[in-house]
């Protein structure tokens, strides 16, 4: 999205509001028996120029931890009322999240842009290669991307498993692909 000029203070970011496909609610509709006013939850996807380190701050600069204290019940659509627990994670040794320089697949990865020109493998490699630098990683060479599987899916669209090798360690988690919204294309350190 590109910021609109103001006058006076910074430029404006515009949210797009859900639901984002034809199935979809409002966040609105979630607010009910919580202590969020409905005017108050959206869904936003954020994404940095660079990485940003340190707790994040959401709407009313309540702590990512403290704004989901209490919170032991989530509406999921047509799958119903999960229940919540908490879970003590140690970042510094967790697979997904500890820093490592080689990462392995966990789920598939699913191209965003299939580059039909090149061969199944060396599109897998260049499309994971054009996520890495969307997200912020460093420019892996082309032999530190490993390809370990691939297949075409359905509608001719192209998947793989992959293993990736980085000059320095990088912390995680890393879901890079045109499923990672949906846990595909995850990677863990090994």
């Amino acid at each position: 999205m590109k910021p609109r000029a103001r006058a006076n203070g910074p430029p404006r970011r515009r949210a797009p509001r859900e639901p984002f496909d034809r199935n979809g609610e409002r966040a609105e509709s979630f607010a009910a028996g919580t202590r969020f006013a409905k005017e108050t939850l959206w869904h936003v996807r954020v994404a940095f120029a660079a990485p940003v380190e340190g707790p994040l701050l959401l709407g009313d600069g309540c702590y990512l931890g403290r704004a989901l204290e209490g919170m032991d019940v989530l509406r999921a659509g047509k799958a119903g009322r999960l229940t919540l627990a908490s879970a003590v994670l140690d970042a510094e040794s967790d697979p997904l999240f500890a820093a490592a320089r080689v990462w392995e697949s966990v789920t598939e990865y699913d191209v965003t842009r299939h580059r039909r020109r090149l061969g199944d493998e060396d599109a897998l490699k260049a499309d994971v290669a054009a996520e890495l630098e969307r997200c912020g990683w460093p420019r892996l060479p082309p032999d530190a991307i490993e390809v370990l599987a691939v297949r075409r899916g359905p509608r001719s669209g192209l998947l793989g498993r992959l293993r990736l090798v980085s000059p320095t360690a990088q912390t995680g988690p890393l879901l890079i692909g045109r499923t990672a919204h949906k846990g595909g294309g995850l990677f863990a350190g090994s």
